[in-house]
């Protein structure tokens, strides 16, 4: 039986999706390789067959009795990645559950920044201009727009919808309600004591080389895949250093432009999933 996943975490990046992969990853039921990205979808490039080769390798140690996952935030970047919903649906088949996580969507792209920044993705800590350069930093919070083909493909239902506030104040009670989402056994997940991938544990790149090598579309969509968790965060810390967070990412000036800008994208991602992530900021600017 070839294995495909049974669930997916579609993002949203800097939202959170470690820190849920981490908890799911004990519970005995489900499996998730080390490797919580893959990006299988788009390195299948719209064949369908290549996929589910691909996810047969990438599930190859999970028992018969076992829901498989994975989390690739990439799922949720058009355009800068582009959709795959429709292929997930054509591998995975109709039955495929979804999660995404969400968050303020500008503290979103303040924590995106500060990540980039950290990586060495980004060298400009004129942060507003940066925001204005790069498409990424505001698509990947207009969730309506990236969680819309999804809902096509797969329906309402099949997506469970959650948000960082909301892991945040109750973990365990967020982790329950995914593991009977996707059908598994509930009371069986112990949480973790922190959070996955906190913005204080990043850590910057000091050599040149090695920021060439990390940020190059090679390292993050080839190599990275193929090292496990543990061994890639051990090099890291030989590789890195710590770096100061800049104590402030974006302007109030354009902290209300992106209030209004993604203002309409929070109403119809209301409409579309009934969610209400209750930020101060977006409320105020709403007519």
């Amino acid at each position: 039986m070839t294995r495909v996943p049974d669930f997916l975490i579609i993002g949203a990046m800097k939202s959170g999706t470690t820190t849920l992969y981490d908890d799911l990853a004990r519970h005995p039921g489900l499996f998730l390789p080390d490797d919580k990205e893959p990006d299988i979808l788009h390195h299948a490039a719209g064949d369908a067959s290549r996929a589910r080769s691909l996810y047969q390798n990438h599930f190859r140690g999970a028992a018969d009795t076992q829901l498989c996952g994975e989390a690739s935030t990439m799922y949720t970047m058009t355009p800068w990645f582009g959709d795959v919903s429709t292929l997930a649906r054509e591998v995975a088949g109709p039955h495929l559950k979804l999660i995404y996580i969400v968050r303020d969507p500008i503290d979103r792209i303040s924590s995106h920044l500060m990540h980039d920044y950290m990586a060495g993705r980004i060298s400009d800590t004129d942060f507003d201009k940066v925001v204005r350069s790069h498409e990424r930093f505001i698509s990947i919070s207009d969730y309506a727009r990236q969680i819309e083909p999804w809902i096509h493909a797969f329906g309402r239902d099949a997506i469970l919808v959650l948000t960082l506030d909301e892991l945040s104040r109750d973990r365990a009670g967020v982790i329950e309600r995914v593991v009977r989402f996707i059908g598994a056994e509930p009371g069986l997940v112990e949480v973790g004591a922190g959070a996955s991938n906190p913005r204080a544990a990043i850590r910057a790149t000091s050599s040149p080389i090695v920021r060439s090598v990390i940020t190059s579309p090679f390292y993050r969509r080839q190599l990275r895949r193929l090292i496990p968790r543990k061994l890639l965060a051990g090099l890291r810390l030989r590789l890195t250093t710590s770096k100061d967070i800049p104590p402030a990412a974006l302007s109030s000036e354009m902290i209300s432009e992106l209030a209004e800008e993604l203002g309409p994208s929070m109403e119809r991602f209301r409409t579309l999933t009934g969610a209400d992530l209750a930020s101060p900021v977006l409320q105020d600017s709403t007519p």
